[in-house]
Protein backbone atom coordinates (compact mmCIF):
# COMPACT_ATOMS: atom_id res chain seq x y z
CA UNK A 1 0.00 0.00 0.00
CA UNK A 2 1.22 3.49 -0.85
CA UNK A 3 1.24 6.16 1.83
CA UNK A 4 -0.29 9.56 1.15
CA UNK A 5 3.08 11.15 0.33
CA UNK A 6 3.92 8.44 -2.18
CA UNK A 7 0.49 8.67 -3.73
CA UNK A 8 0.95 12.43 -4.10
CA UNK A 9 4.36 11.97 -5.73
CA UNK A 10 2.95 9.41 -8.17
CA UNK A 11 0.07 11.72 -9.02
CA UNK A 12 2.45 14.63 -9.53
CA UNK A 13 4.64 12.62 -11.89
CA UNK A 14 1.61 11.51 -13.88
CA UNK A 15 0.31 15.04 -14.21
CA UNK A 16 3.68 16.26 -15.45
CA UNK A 17 3.26 14.12 -18.54
CA UNK A 18 2.23 16.27 -21.48
CA UNK A 19 -0.29 13.59 -22.44
CA UNK A 20 -2.72 15.29 -20.08
CA UNK A 21 -2.64 18.37 -22.30
CA UNK A 22 -5.01 16.75 -24.81
CA UNK A 23 -7.55 15.65 -22.19
CA UNK A 24 -9.33 19.03 -21.65
CA UNK A 25 -9.87 19.82 -25.37
CA UNK A 26 -10.87 16.25 -26.21
CA UNK A 27 -13.27 16.15 -23.25
CA UNK A 28 -14.71 19.47 -24.40
CA UNK A 29 -15.24 18.20 -27.94
CA UNK A 30 -16.86 15.01 -26.60
CA UNK A 31 -19.22 16.98 -24.36
CA UNK A 32 -20.09 19.40 -27.15
CA UNK A 33 -21.00 16.50 -29.45
CA UNK A 34 -22.90 14.70 -26.66
CA UNK A 35 -24.77 17.56 -24.98
CA UNK A 36 -24.88 20.22 -27.74
CA UNK A 37 -24.11 22.73 -24.95
CA UNK A 38 -20.93 24.39 -26.16
CA UNK A 39 -20.56 27.00 -23.39
CA UNK A 40 -21.02 24.43 -20.63
CA UNK A 41 -18.69 21.98 -22.37
CA UNK A 42 -15.98 24.60 -22.77
CA UNK A 43 -16.35 25.64 -19.14
CA UNK A 44 -15.88 22.02 -18.03
CA UNK A 45 -12.78 21.62 -20.23
CA UNK A 46 -11.26 24.86 -18.95
CA UNK A 47 -11.99 23.92 -15.32
CA UNK A 48 -10.40 20.49 -15.70
CA UNK A 49 -7.38 22.01 -17.45
CA UNK A 50 -6.87 24.57 -14.68
CA UNK A 51 -7.09 21.86 -12.02
CA UNK A 52 -4.50 19.83 -13.94
CA UNK A 53 -2.26 22.89 -14.13
CA UNK A 54 -2.72 23.48 -10.40
CA UNK A 55 -2.12 19.82 -9.45
CA UNK A 56 -5.73 19.71 -8.18
CA UNK A 57 -5.09 22.53 -5.71
CA UNK A 58 -8.19 24.80 -5.99
CA UNK A 59 -6.25 27.99 -5.19
CA UNK A 60 -3.50 27.15 -7.66
CA UNK A 61 -6.12 26.22 -10.27
CA UNK A 62 -7.75 29.63 -9.84
CA UNK A 63 -4.39 31.35 -10.21
CA UNK A 64 -3.72 29.47 -13.43
CA UNK A 65 -7.15 30.44 -14.75
CA UNK A 66 -6.42 34.08 -13.95
CA UNK A 67 -3.08 33.81 -15.77
CA UNK A 68 -4.62 32.27 -18.92
CA UNK A 69 -7.80 34.37 -18.94
CA UNK A 70 -6.57 37.81 -17.86
CA UNK A 71 -2.78 37.56 -17.89
CA UNK A 72 -0.15 38.33 -15.31
CA UNK A 73 3.02 40.29 -14.64
CA UNK A 74 6.23 38.29 -14.35
CA UNK A 75 8.81 38.94 -11.65
CA UNK A 76 10.95 40.86 -14.12
CA UNK A 77 8.04 43.21 -14.80
CA UNK A 78 7.10 41.88 -18.23
CA UNK A 79 3.40 41.61 -19.00
CA UNK A 80 1.94 38.26 -20.09
CA UNK A 81 -1.43 38.78 -21.75
CA UNK A 82 -4.39 36.43 -21.44
CA UNK A 83 -7.20 35.40 -23.75
CA UNK A 84 -9.17 38.63 -23.19
CA UNK A 85 -6.22 41.01 -22.90
CA UNK A 86 -4.23 40.07 -25.99
CA UNK A 87 -4.45 43.12 -28.30
CA UNK A 88 -5.34 41.09 -31.40
CA UNK A 89 -8.07 39.19 -29.52
CA UNK A 90 -9.53 42.43 -28.19
CA UNK A 91 -9.59 43.89 -31.69
CA UNK A 92 -11.28 40.72 -33.00
CA UNK A 93 -13.98 40.98 -30.33
CA UNK A 94 -14.52 44.68 -31.02
CA UNK A 95 -14.60 44.04 -34.76
CA UNK A 96 -17.22 41.33 -34.26
CA UNK A 97 -19.36 43.76 -32.24
CA UNK A 98 -19.09 46.46 -34.92
CA UNK A 99 -19.86 43.94 -37.69
CA UNK A 100 -22.96 42.86 -35.75
CA UNK A 101 -24.08 46.48 -35.42
CA UNK A 102 -23.40 47.11 -39.12
CA UNK A 103 -25.41 44.06 -40.16
CA UNK A 104 -28.27 45.28 -37.97
CA UNK A 105 -28.19 48.62 -39.80
CA UNK A 106 -28.11 46.91 -43.22
CA UNK A 107 -31.13 44.78 -42.28
CA UNK A 108 -32.99 47.85 -40.98
CA UNK A 109 -32.22 49.83 -44.13
CA UNK A 110 -33.92 47.17 -46.22
CA UNK A 111 -30.74 46.83 -48.26
CA UNK A 112 -30.27 43.14 -47.44
CA UNK A 113 -33.87 42.33 -48.38
CA UNK A 114 -33.77 44.44 -51.56
CA UNK A 115 -30.48 42.86 -52.64
CA UNK A 116 -31.89 39.38 -51.98
CA UNK A 117 -34.98 40.16 -54.04
CA UNK A 118 -32.83 41.59 -56.84
CA UNK A 119 -30.48 38.61 -56.87
CA UNK A 120 -33.28 36.04 -56.51
CA UNK A 121 -34.38 36.87 -60.05
CA UNK A 122 -30.92 35.89 -61.30
CA UNK A 123 -29.84 33.40 -58.63
CA UNK A 124 -32.89 31.17 -58.81
CA UNK A 125 -31.68 27.70 -57.86
CA UNK A 126 -29.44 25.92 -55.37
CA UNK A 127 -26.54 25.62 -57.80
CA UNK A 128 -26.40 29.35 -58.55
CA UNK A 129 -26.87 30.25 -54.87
CA UNK A 130 -24.02 27.95 -53.83
CA UNK A 131 -21.66 29.14 -56.55
CA UNK A 132 -22.47 32.78 -55.83
CA UNK A 133 -21.67 32.22 -52.13
CA UNK A 134 -18.30 30.68 -53.02
CA UNK A 135 -17.51 33.44 -55.52
CA UNK A 136 -18.24 36.22 -53.01
CA UNK A 137 -16.10 34.48 -50.40
CA UNK A 138 -13.29 34.18 -52.95
CA UNK A 139 -13.49 37.85 -53.94
CA UNK A 140 -13.51 39.09 -50.33
CA UNK A 141 -10.15 37.48 -49.55
CA UNK A 142 -8.92 40.23 -47.26
CA UNK A 143 -9.68 38.85 -43.80
CA UNK A 144 -11.43 35.70 -42.63
CA UNK A 145 -13.79 37.37 -40.13
CA UNK A 146 -14.72 40.09 -42.59
CA UNK A 147 -15.11 37.58 -45.42
CA UNK A 148 -17.19 35.23 -43.27
CA UNK A 149 -19.74 37.63 -41.86
CA UNK A 150 -20.05 39.81 -44.96
CA UNK A 151 -20.82 36.80 -47.16
CA UNK A 152 -23.33 35.51 -44.62
CA UNK A 153 -25.11 38.86 -44.47
CA UNK A 154 -25.17 39.04 -48.27
CA UNK A 155 -26.14 35.48 -49.16
CA UNK A 156 -28.21 34.15 -46.25
CA UNK A 157 -31.56 35.44 -47.53
CA UNK A 158 -30.78 34.36 -51.11
CA UNK A 159 -29.80 30.87 -49.95
CA UNK A 160 -32.97 30.61 -47.89
CA UNK A 161 -35.15 31.54 -50.88
CA UNK A 162 -33.50 28.76 -52.88
CA UNK A 163 -33.97 26.19 -50.09
CA UNK A 164 -30.26 25.79 -49.39
CA UNK A 165 -29.82 24.19 -45.94
CA UNK A 166 -28.06 26.51 -43.53
CA UNK A 167 -25.56 23.69 -42.94
CA UNK A 168 -24.52 23.86 -46.59
CA UNK A 169 -24.34 27.67 -46.53
CA UNK A 170 -22.00 27.49 -43.52
CA UNK A 171 -19.93 24.83 -45.29
CA UNK A 172 -19.58 26.99 -48.41
CA UNK A 173 -18.49 29.97 -46.32
CA UNK A 174 -16.16 28.18 -43.88
CA UNK A 175 -14.31 26.01 -46.39
CA UNK A 176 -13.97 28.77 -48.98
CA UNK A 177 -12.87 31.39 -46.45
CA UNK A 178 -10.27 29.10 -44.84
CA UNK A 179 -8.92 28.06 -48.23
CA UNK A 180 -8.77 31.37 -50.05
CA UNK A 181 -7.38 33.34 -47.10
CA UNK A 182 -4.61 30.75 -46.66
CA UNK A 183 -3.27 31.37 -50.14
CA UNK A 184 -4.34 34.96 -50.77
CA UNK A 185 -1.32 37.25 -51.14
CA UNK A 186 -3.29 40.24 -49.78
CA UNK A 187 -5.08 38.72 -46.78
CA UNK A 188 -4.41 39.29 -43.09
CA UNK A 189 -3.31 35.64 -43.04
CA UNK A 190 -0.41 36.26 -45.43
CA UNK A 191 0.93 39.07 -43.25
CA UNK A 192 0.68 36.93 -40.13
CA UNK A 193 2.28 33.91 -41.79
CA UNK A 194 5.09 35.98 -43.32
CA UNK A 195 5.93 37.37 -39.89
CA UNK A 196 6.11 33.88 -38.37
CA UNK A 197 8.23 32.62 -41.26
CA UNK A 198 10.67 35.47 -40.72
CA UNK A 199 11.14 34.29 -37.11
CA UNK A 200 11.62 30.69 -38.25
CA UNK A 201 14.12 31.70 -40.92
CA UNK A 202 16.22 33.58 -38.36
CA UNK A 203 16.19 30.52 -36.09
CA UNK A 204 17.20 28.32 -39.02
CA UNK A 205 19.97 30.68 -40.07
CA UNK A 206 18.67 31.23 -43.59
CA UNK A 207 18.33 34.52 -45.43
CA UNK A 208 15.70 35.78 -47.81
CA UNK A 209 12.27 37.39 -47.95
CA UNK A 210 9.70 35.54 -45.85
CA UNK A 211 6.81 36.79 -48.00
CA UNK A 212 8.42 35.40 -51.14
CA UNK A 213 8.98 32.09 -49.35
CA UNK A 214 5.29 32.00 -48.44
CA UNK A 215 4.24 32.61 -52.04
CA UNK A 216 6.61 29.88 -53.26
CA UNK A 217 4.97 27.38 -50.90
CA UNK A 218 1.46 27.89 -52.32
CA UNK A 219 1.73 25.27 -55.14
CA UNK A 220 2.59 22.64 -52.49
CA UNK A 221 -0.51 23.35 -50.38
CA UNK A 222 -2.46 20.32 -51.54
CA UNK A 223 -5.15 20.44 -48.85
CA UNK A 224 -6.04 24.08 -49.40
CA UNK A 225 -6.18 23.70 -53.20
CA UNK A 226 -8.19 20.47 -53.04
CA UNK A 227 -10.53 21.95 -50.41
CA UNK A 228 -11.19 25.02 -52.56
CA UNK A 229 -11.90 22.95 -55.67
CA UNK A 230 -14.07 20.59 -53.61
CA UNK A 231 -16.35 23.32 -52.27
CA UNK A 232 -16.97 24.63 -55.81
CA UNK A 233 -17.72 21.09 -57.02
CA UNK A 234 -20.16 20.52 -54.14
CA UNK A 235 -21.95 23.72 -55.14
CA UNK A 236 -21.90 22.96 -58.88
CA UNK A 237 -23.01 19.32 -58.64
CA UNK A 238 -25.03 19.46 -55.38
CA UNK A 239 -22.96 16.71 -53.77
CA UNK A 240 -24.49 15.60 -50.48
CA UNK A 241 -22.94 12.94 -48.28
CA UNK A 242 -23.51 11.82 -44.71
CA UNK A 243 -25.14 14.42 -42.43
CA UNK A 244 -25.32 16.94 -45.30
CA UNK A 245 -27.54 14.53 -47.24
CA UNK A 246 -29.84 14.32 -44.23
CA UNK A 247 -29.93 18.12 -44.00
CA UNK A 248 -30.93 18.31 -47.68
CA UNK A 249 -33.60 15.67 -47.12
CA UNK A 250 -34.94 17.65 -44.13
CA UNK A 251 -35.35 20.75 -46.29
CA UNK A 252 -37.05 18.75 -49.07
CA UNK A 253 -39.52 17.03 -46.76
CA UNK A 254 -40.20 19.65 -44.08
CA UNK A 255 -38.98 22.94 -45.53
CA UNK A 256 -36.96 23.48 -42.35
CA UNK A 257 -33.78 25.29 -43.35
CA UNK A 258 -32.04 24.94 -39.98
CA UNK A 259 -32.19 22.20 -37.34
CA UNK A 260 -30.87 24.21 -34.41
CA UNK A 261 -30.03 27.85 -33.91
CA UNK A 262 -26.52 29.08 -33.20
CA UNK A 263 -27.03 28.74 -29.46
CA UNK A 264 -28.27 25.19 -29.96
CA UNK A 265 -31.96 25.76 -29.25
CA UNK A 266 -34.56 24.38 -31.63
CA UNK A 267 -36.70 26.76 -33.60
CA UNK A 268 -35.15 29.84 -32.05
CA UNK A 269 -35.81 32.91 -34.14
CA UNK A 270 -32.85 35.00 -35.22
CA UNK A 271 -32.45 38.33 -33.49
CA UNK A 272 -32.67 40.16 -36.80
CA UNK A 273 -36.24 38.94 -37.25
CA UNK A 274 -37.33 41.59 -34.74
CA UNK A 275 -36.27 44.35 -37.11
CA UNK A 276 -38.81 45.84 -39.50
CA UNK A 277 -36.83 46.74 -42.62
CA UNK A 278 -37.44 49.99 -44.44
CA UNK A 279 -38.14 50.05 -48.16
CA UNK A 280 -34.55 49.91 -49.30
CA UNK A 281 -32.59 49.48 -52.49
CA UNK A 282 -29.80 46.99 -53.36
CA UNK A 283 -27.42 49.96 -53.21
CA UNK A 284 -28.16 50.27 -49.47
CA UNK A 285 -26.27 47.01 -49.03
CA UNK A 286 -23.75 47.25 -51.86
CA UNK A 287 -22.45 50.76 -51.01
CA UNK A 288 -21.57 50.03 -47.33
CA UNK A 289 -19.92 46.72 -48.19
CA UNK A 290 -17.96 48.23 -51.09
CA UNK A 291 -16.94 51.08 -48.78
CA UNK A 292 -15.81 48.59 -46.14
CA UNK A 293 -13.69 46.69 -48.67
CA UNK A 294 -12.03 49.89 -49.87
CA UNK A 295 -11.38 51.14 -46.36
CA UNK A 296 -9.93 47.84 -45.15
CA UNK A 297 -7.60 47.77 -48.17
CA UNK A 298 -6.62 51.40 -47.49
CA UNK A 299 -5.78 50.70 -43.85
CA UNK A 300 -3.86 47.55 -44.81
CA UNK A 301 -1.70 49.74 -47.02
CA UNK A 302 -1.46 52.31 -44.22
CA UNK A 303 -0.41 49.84 -41.51
CA UNK A 304 1.97 48.16 -43.94
CA UNK A 305 3.82 51.43 -44.55
CA UNK A 306 2.84 51.89 -48.19
CA UNK A 307 2.42 55.64 -47.70
CA UNK A 308 5.88 55.71 -46.13
CA UNK A 309 7.28 54.60 -49.50
CA UNK A 310 7.48 50.90 -48.69
CA UNK A 311 7.32 48.55 -51.64
CA UNK A 312 4.21 46.48 -52.34
CA UNK A 313 5.97 43.36 -51.09
CA UNK A 314 7.08 45.11 -47.89
CA UNK A 315 3.58 46.51 -47.40
CA UNK A 316 1.88 43.13 -47.72
CA UNK A 317 4.39 41.41 -45.45
CA UNK A 318 4.06 44.08 -42.71
CA UNK A 319 0.36 45.03 -42.85
CA UNK A 320 -1.78 44.49 -39.76
CA UNK A 321 -4.93 42.72 -40.89
CA UNK A 322 -6.95 42.77 -37.67
CA UNK A 323 -6.20 46.43 -36.93
CA UNK A 324 -7.01 47.34 -40.53
CA UNK A 325 -10.32 45.52 -40.29
CA UNK A 326 -11.26 47.32 -37.07
CA UNK A 327 -10.32 50.76 -38.46
CA UNK A 328 -12.25 50.06 -41.65
CA UNK A 329 -15.31 48.94 -39.70
CA UNK A 330 -15.32 52.04 -37.47
CA UNK A 331 -15.22 54.44 -40.43
CA UNK A 332 -17.73 52.37 -42.40
CA UNK A 333 -20.11 52.40 -39.45
CA UNK A 334 -19.97 56.19 -39.11
CA UNK A 335 -20.36 56.82 -42.85
CA UNK A 336 -23.21 54.28 -43.12
CA UNK A 337 -25.18 56.03 -40.36
CA UNK A 338 -24.69 59.40 -42.12
CA UNK A 339 -25.72 57.83 -45.45
CA UNK A 340 -28.88 56.35 -43.92
CA UNK A 341 -29.84 59.64 -42.34
CA UNK A 342 -29.40 61.40 -45.70
CA UNK A 343 -31.57 58.67 -47.26
CA UNK A 344 -34.05 59.12 -44.36
CA UNK A 345 -34.15 55.38 -43.83
CA UNK A 346 -35.23 55.70 -40.20
CA UNK A 347 -34.93 58.03 -37.21
CA UNK A 348 -31.70 57.95 -35.23
CA UNK A 349 -33.39 56.11 -32.37
CA UNK A 350 -34.50 53.28 -34.67
CA UNK A 351 -31.04 53.06 -36.23
CA UNK A 352 -29.51 52.84 -32.77
CA UNK A 353 -32.00 50.13 -31.82
CA UNK A 354 -31.16 48.17 -35.00
CA UNK A 355 -27.43 48.46 -34.29
CA UNK A 356 -27.99 47.27 -30.73
CA UNK A 357 -30.00 44.31 -32.02
CA UNK A 358 -27.08 43.40 -34.26
CA UNK A 359 -24.67 43.67 -31.34
CA UNK A 360 -26.83 41.34 -29.23
CA UNK A 361 -26.86 38.79 -32.04
CA UNK A 362 -23.06 38.60 -32.02
CA UNK A 363 -22.42 38.47 -28.25
CA UNK A 364 -22.89 34.72 -28.00
CA UNK A 365 -20.27 34.21 -30.72
CA UNK A 366 -17.87 36.48 -28.84
CA UNK A 367 -18.38 34.50 -25.65
CA UNK A 368 -17.66 31.25 -27.46
CA UNK A 369 -14.52 32.79 -28.98
CA UNK A 370 -13.28 33.93 -25.55
CA UNK A 371 -13.81 30.48 -24.04
CA UNK A 372 -12.17 28.87 -27.08
CA UNK A 373 -9.07 31.05 -26.70
CA UNK A 374 -8.97 30.32 -22.97
CA UNK A 375 -9.21 26.57 -23.56
CA UNK A 376 -6.40 26.79 -26.11
CA UNK A 377 -4.28 28.70 -23.59
CA UNK A 378 -4.92 26.06 -20.93
CA UNK A 379 -3.96 23.27 -23.33
CA UNK A 380 -0.81 25.12 -24.29
CA UNK A 381 0.06 25.61 -20.63
CA UNK A 382 -0.26 21.85 -20.15
CA UNK A 383 2.24 21.30 -22.97
CA UNK A 384 0.08 20.18 -25.87
CA UNK A 385 2.71 21.30 -28.38
CA UNK A 386 5.42 19.24 -26.71
CA UNK A 387 3.11 16.26 -26.60
CA UNK A 388 2.15 16.50 -30.27
CA UNK A 389 5.81 16.81 -31.26
CA UNK A 390 6.88 13.94 -28.99
CA UNK A 391 4.40 11.65 -30.74
CA UNK A 392 6.47 11.96 -33.89
CA UNK A 393 9.89 12.21 -32.31
CA UNK A 394 12.63 9.97 -33.60
CA UNK A 395 14.32 9.37 -36.90
CA UNK A 396 11.73 10.62 -39.37
CA UNK A 397 12.84 10.20 -42.99
CA UNK A 398 13.01 13.65 -44.63
CA UNK A 399 10.82 12.48 -47.52
CA UNK A 400 7.82 11.90 -45.25
CA UNK A 401 8.43 14.87 -42.93
CA UNK A 402 5.85 17.08 -44.74
CA UNK A 403 3.21 14.35 -44.45
CA UNK A 404 4.01 13.97 -40.73
CA UNK A 405 3.83 17.73 -40.23
CA UNK A 406 0.46 17.79 -42.00
CA UNK A 407 -0.99 15.18 -39.61
CA UNK A 408 0.66 16.79 -36.58
CA UNK A 409 -0.70 20.26 -37.34
CA UNK A 410 -4.15 18.88 -38.12
CA UNK A 411 -4.24 17.18 -34.72
CA UNK A 412 -2.99 20.30 -32.95
CA UNK A 413 -5.51 22.61 -34.63
CA UNK A 414 -8.34 20.17 -33.94
CA UNK A 415 -7.44 19.89 -30.24
CA UNK A 416 -6.89 23.57 -29.49
CA UNK A 417 -9.40 24.90 -32.02
CA UNK A 418 -7.11 27.47 -33.54
CA UNK A 419 -5.54 27.65 -36.97
CA UNK A 420 -3.59 30.83 -36.21
CA UNK A 421 -2.48 29.45 -32.86
CA UNK A 422 -1.21 26.35 -34.64
CA UNK A 423 0.68 28.55 -37.10
CA UNK A 424 2.24 30.50 -34.24
CA UNK A 425 3.28 27.32 -32.45
CA UNK A 426 4.51 25.19 -35.31
CA UNK A 427 6.13 27.48 -37.90
CA UNK A 428 9.00 28.72 -35.67
CA UNK A 429 9.66 25.07 -34.70
CA UNK A 430 9.23 23.32 -38.03
CA UNK A 431 11.21 25.73 -40.24
CA UNK A 432 14.55 25.17 -38.45
CA UNK A 433 13.67 21.47 -38.03
CA UNK A 434 13.10 21.10 -41.79
CA UNK A 435 16.37 22.86 -42.60
CA UNK A 436 18.30 20.76 -40.09
CA UNK A 437 16.89 17.46 -41.40
CA UNK A 438 17.12 18.37 -45.12
CA UNK A 439 13.36 18.07 -45.51
CA UNK A 440 11.63 20.04 -48.26
CA UNK A 441 11.09 23.45 -46.64
CA UNK A 442 8.36 24.63 -49.03
CA UNK A 443 6.38 21.43 -48.54
CA UNK A 444 6.75 21.65 -44.76
CA UNK A 445 5.45 25.24 -44.76
CA UNK A 446 2.46 24.28 -46.88
CA UNK A 447 1.85 21.19 -44.71
CA UNK A 448 1.61 23.39 -41.60
CA UNK A 449 -0.89 25.74 -43.27
CA UNK A 450 -2.92 22.91 -44.80
CA UNK A 451 -2.84 20.76 -41.65
CA UNK A 452 -4.05 23.66 -39.53
CA UNK A 453 -6.83 24.23 -42.07
CA UNK A 454 -7.91 20.59 -41.88
CA UNK A 455 -7.95 20.60 -38.08
CA UNK A 456 -9.82 23.92 -37.90
CA UNK A 457 -12.56 22.85 -40.32
CA UNK A 458 -13.15 19.70 -38.24
CA UNK A 459 -13.12 21.31 -34.78
CA UNK A 460 -16.15 22.88 -33.07
CA UNK A 461 -13.67 24.93 -31.03
CA UNK A 462 -12.14 26.70 -34.05
CA UNK A 463 -12.84 30.42 -34.36
CA UNK A 464 -13.48 30.12 -38.10
CA UNK A 465 -16.08 27.40 -37.45
CA UNK A 466 -17.73 29.51 -34.76
CA UNK A 467 -17.90 32.59 -36.99
CA UNK A 468 -19.18 30.53 -39.95
CA UNK A 469 -21.94 29.08 -37.78
CA UNK A 470 -22.74 32.64 -36.66
CA UNK A 471 -22.82 33.76 -40.28
CA UNK A 472 -25.19 30.94 -41.22
CA UNK A 473 -27.22 31.33 -38.00
CA UNK A 474 -27.09 27.65 -37.09
CA UNK A 475 -25.66 25.42 -34.38
CA UNK A 476 -21.90 24.97 -34.42
CA UNK A 477 -22.36 21.22 -34.04
CA UNK A 478 -24.73 21.03 -37.00
CA UNK A 479 -22.17 22.95 -39.04
CA UNK A 480 -19.19 20.82 -38.04
CA UNK A 481 -20.82 17.41 -38.42
CA UNK A 482 -21.94 18.25 -41.96
CA UNK A 483 -18.59 19.74 -42.96
CA UNK A 484 -16.27 17.08 -41.53
CA UNK A 485 -16.86 14.40 -44.25
CA UNK A 486 -15.83 16.80 -47.01
CA UNK A 487 -12.79 18.02 -45.04
CA UNK A 488 -11.64 14.48 -44.27
CA UNK A 489 -11.88 13.47 -47.94
CA UNK A 490 -9.72 16.47 -48.84
CA UNK A 491 -7.34 15.63 -45.99
CA UNK A 492 -6.80 12.04 -47.18
CA UNK A 493 -6.16 13.26 -50.73
CA UNK A 494 -3.67 15.86 -49.50
CA UNK A 495 -1.85 13.33 -47.29
CA UNK A 496 -1.43 10.96 -50.23
CA UNK A 497 -0.15 13.82 -52.40
CA UNK A 498 2.42 14.80 -49.75
CA UNK A 499 3.66 11.22 -49.48
CA UNK A 500 3.97 10.76 -53.25
CA UNK A 501 5.62 14.16 -53.76
CA UNK A 502 8.03 13.60 -50.89
CA UNK A 503 9.05 10.11 -51.98
CA UNK A 504 9.28 10.93 -55.70
CA UNK A 505 10.67 14.43 -55.30
CA UNK A 506 8.38 15.56 -58.11
CA UNK A 507 5.49 17.99 -57.61
CA UNK A 508 3.79 16.81 -60.80
CA UNK A 509 3.41 13.29 -59.40
CA UNK A 510 1.77 14.79 -56.34
CA UNK A 511 -0.80 16.61 -58.46
CA UNK A 512 -1.45 13.49 -60.53
CA UNK A 513 -2.10 11.55 -57.32
CA UNK A 514 -4.37 14.29 -55.97
CA UNK A 515 -6.22 14.53 -59.30
CA UNK A 516 -6.86 10.78 -59.55
CA UNK A 517 -8.06 10.52 -55.95
CA UNK A 518 -10.17 13.64 -56.30
CA UNK A 519 -11.87 12.31 -59.45
CA UNK A 520 -12.55 8.99 -57.70
CA UNK A 521 -13.98 10.84 -54.68
CA UNK A 522 -16.28 12.93 -56.87
CA UNK A 523 -17.55 9.79 -58.61
CA UNK A 524 -18.41 8.16 -55.28
CA UNK A 525 -19.99 11.36 -53.92
CA UNK A 526 -22.10 11.75 -57.08
CA UNK A 527 -23.39 8.19 -56.71
CA UNK A 528 -24.21 8.75 -53.05
CA UNK A 529 -25.96 12.02 -53.86
CA UNK A 530 -27.94 10.41 -56.68
CA UNK A 531 -28.94 7.63 -54.31
CA UNK A 532 -30.26 10.12 -51.80
CA UNK A 533 -32.16 12.01 -54.49
CA UNK A 534 -33.55 8.79 -55.91
CA UNK A 535 -34.82 7.68 -52.51
CA UNK A 536 -36.37 11.09 -51.92
CA UNK A 537 -38.00 11.08 -55.37
CA UNK A 538 -39.38 7.55 -54.99
CA UNK A 539 -40.94 8.44 -51.65
CA UNK A 540 -42.59 11.53 -53.14
CA UNK A 541 -43.82 9.52 -56.12
CA UNK A 542 -45.21 6.82 -53.83
CA UNK A 543 -47.02 9.39 -51.74
CA UNK A 544 -48.45 11.04 -54.82
CA UNK A 545 -49.67 7.69 -56.16
CA UNK A 546 -51.54 6.82 -52.98
CA UNK A 547 -55.30 7.40 -53.31
CA UNK A 548 -56.89 9.96 -51.08
CA UNK A 549 -59.85 8.97 -48.97
CA UNK A 550 -62.43 11.35 -47.71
Amino acid sequence: MLNEGTKGAVLMSILELSFWSIVPPLLTIFLVMKTKKILLSMAVGITLGCFLLGKFNPVSALEHFERVFIGTVNEDGTLVTGSITTPDNLMVLLSMVIIGALIGLLVKSGGSQAFAEYMSKRVNDKKKAGLMTCIICTLLMIDDYFDNLTTGATMRAISDKNNVPREKLAYYIDSTVCSINSISPISSWSAFLAGLLATGMVAAGIEGNSYQLLLQSIPYNFFIIVCLVMVYCVAAFNLNIGPMARAEKRVQTTGKLVEHSFSGDEDEEASYSDLIPAKGKPADLIIPIALLICLVLFFMMYTGGFFEHHSIMQTVSQMEGIRSLMYGLVFTMVITVIYMRIRKVAPVTELASAAFTGVKSILYANLVLILGWTLGGVAEGLGITQFMISVFQGNIPPVITPAIMFVLCAGTAFAIGGGWTTFAIMIPIVVPFAVATNADLLMCISAIIGGAGLGATCSPLADTSIVSATSGELSIIDHIKTQVPYSLVCGVIALAAYLVTGISGNLVFGYITAGVLFAASLTVMKKLSCGERAVSFSKKAANAAEPEFE
